[in-house]
């Protein structure tokens, strides 16, 4: 779904939940499979869009990925989603938390020292990293004055000054209160809500249903 609220991939897949996913909880099981789902996506759309926004780290994905997906067949079936983003230029993963000190090396994170160096919007160029054959450039940029910096990753080693400022053009536009409105419509349209969530973990037996009981008279 695009900023209009345009679908651009309406079919999904749904099935149970079966024994392949040896070692994983419901959660983490259904999360891998959403990480997997999103990356095929975006790899469909790249060649329609100018920017193809993903939330979250590509580096702390596959980073969990192959701490957690302990069958093979499901990593490599993981990675290879993956793998189809490399040289996506116009991909781009957008976290609002990175844990990442490459550039600064302190104790916490760099994002944490950026957001309090200045509180203007600019960009800062980090680092390009190969993570299990993916080249992976990182940045952290500031949308608008006071708003916190936010860790970008592309999936190709062929980003400079120039594609960063592209992308805080593009995004500094579209915008709100500092974060990619694109990203804050798929929260809002695509969220479920804890009542659907129970009802549907309810209906595939995750968890019980809480009955009624009487005081047994002996």
């Amino acid at each position: 779904m695009d900023e209009r609220q345009e679908v651009h991939e309406p079919v999904a897949e749904f099935d149970m939940i079966g024994g392949e996913q040896t070692g994983l909880t419901p959660e983490n099981y259904v999360k891998f499979q959403g990480e997997m789902a999103e990356h095929y996506v975006a790899d469909r759309v790249a060649d329609e869009a100018d920017l193809v926004l993903v939330d979250g780290s590509l580096i702390a994905r596959l980073q969990s990925a192959h701490r957690m997906l302990r069958e093979l067949h499901l990593l490599n079936e993981y990675l290879s989603l993956a793998r189809s983003l490399r040289e996506r230029r116009n991909v781009v993963f957008v976290a609002k938390y990175s844990h990442r000190r490459s550039l600064i090396r302190g104790e916490l994170g760099d994002i944490y020292y950026i957001a309090r160096s200045t509180r203007t919007p600019g960009y800062v160029l980090g680092q390009t990293d190969e993570r299990f054959g993916i080249p992976i450039t990182t940045a952290f940029i500031r949308l608008a004055n006071d708003a916190q910096p936010l860790a970008i990753e592309v999936p190709t080693g062929d980003v400079g000054e120039e594609k960063v400022r592209h992308i805080m053009d593009v995004l500094s536009s579209r915008s709100m209160m500092g974060y990619p409105y694109a990203l804050y419509l798929a929260h809002r349209v695509v969220s479920v809500s804890e009542a659907l969530m129970d009802q549907l973990c309810r209906t595939a037996g995750l968890i019980t249903f809480h009955e009624a009981r009487e005081v047994l008279e002996l």
